[in-house]
């Protein structure tokens, strides 16, 4: 019998150390999760595993089995690759914003939905959760039972939070193993819970991010696991704020607001015209309306308040994405 880790769905083996699915031979009769998963679980010991996913063959199962489908995204990494992969499940579907607890209090999620729904035409259902505070969970089985269904799919790209919301969902001993690492889950795990099977999938990860799979400290300070504060920057012309050793922004015109939606671990820096770090890396000019929007994918989004020419110097320009903001009148809650 063909036995695999419940952590992360590969097939336990003991034949090699360096491969994946790895269990000792004296462990692998009793043994529940791969070696990975264990010290990952028990000690945070991270490794990354350069193993590919393939995204097409993943969409192709999930289209063929016809289950129903929630698909997990955070919203401070919404952009347009994402949408693209939701919008390539042919299945009855759900898009679900994730970690909604790290959002400021003061949106209005209605408003984002409805910008959701223009910016990206979005014409499936939205709801928001979150895995931390268990909030708006009966959500999920009253879907299913809208959709008389019992049985239904986990997809996302990688830290959208699926497997720790199957966690708390099912809230089972034998967890699904958890990390912010790209290729955690390796394989469909089949969770049953009372009458229900979630399967939990692969997660994807972005063709163009600001950041490599195996750049592990930089993993963790993206990880949004905490509140996100906005972090506001008064920019003058000329000036510049420093993402890391990651990118480069530069206000052109007027004085203006440029405001921060990204893990508050990031380092920022706030440097001016005669400092030329990060200007070695492409350069690029970007003219934003009123109140735009600067994606960067894998990382967050800058909402600029006045219309500016902007300089970004990057190393890989695909990671920028603009677009209308959703913080715009009408999109908080009244206090």
């Amino acid at each position: 019998m063909i036995k695999k880790c419940i952590g992360c769905g590969i097939t336990l083996q003991w034949e090699d150390e360096n491969k994946i699915g790895y269990i000792r031979k004296d462990k692998i009769n009793e043994a529940k999760y791969c070696q990975r998963c264990f010290r990952l679980m028990h000690y945070n010991e991270m490794k990354y595993i350069n193993l590919p996913i393939n995204q097409e063959n993943i969409l192709k199962e999930v289209n063929d089995k016809k289950y129903l489908v929630f698909f997990l995204v955070d919203l401070f990494n919404i952009n347009k690759e994402v949408v693209k992969t939701f919008n390539k499940i042919k299945n009855n579907k759900c898009l679900v914003i994730s970690k909604s607890d790290l959002i400021p209090k003061s949106f209005n999620f209605d408003k984002i939905k409805n910008w959701l729904c223009k910016e990206y035409k979005i014409k499936d259902k939205i709801i928001f959760l979150t895995s931390l505070k268990n909030k708006n969970i009966n959500k999920i089985f009253q879907i299913m039972e809208d959709n008389s269904t019992k049985k239904c799919f986990f997809m996302g790209y990688t830290n959208s939070g699926k497997s720790t919301l199957l966690n708390t969902i099912t809230d089972s001993v034998n967890k699904i193993t958890t990390s912010m690492l790209p290729n955690t889950t390796l394989n469909f795990i089949n969770i049953y819970y009372n009458d229900y099977v979630f399967i939990d999938t692969p997660g994807f990860t972005l063709k163009d991010k600001i950041y490599e799979d195996n750049e592990l400290d930089f993993v963790k300070k993206i990880n949004n696991s905490k509140f996100i504060k906005p972090s506001v920057y008064q920019m003058q012309p000329k000036t510049s704020v420093l993402i890391e050793n990651k990118l480069r922004i530069e206000n052109l015109d007027n004085n203006n607001d440029f405001i921060f939606y990204m893990s508050n671990d990031i380092n920022l820096n706030k440097v001016f015209e005669n400092n030329d770090r990060l200007k070695e890396y492409a350069l690029k000019t970007y003219h934003v309306s009123n109140n735009t929007d600067i994606v960067i994918k894998g990382l967050g989004f800058i909402n600029v308040k006045k219309s500016s020419d902007i300089n970004i110097y990057t190393i890989n320009h695909s990671i920028i994405e603009i677009r209308d903001s959703f913080l715009g009148s009408g999109f908080y809650e009244q206090n």
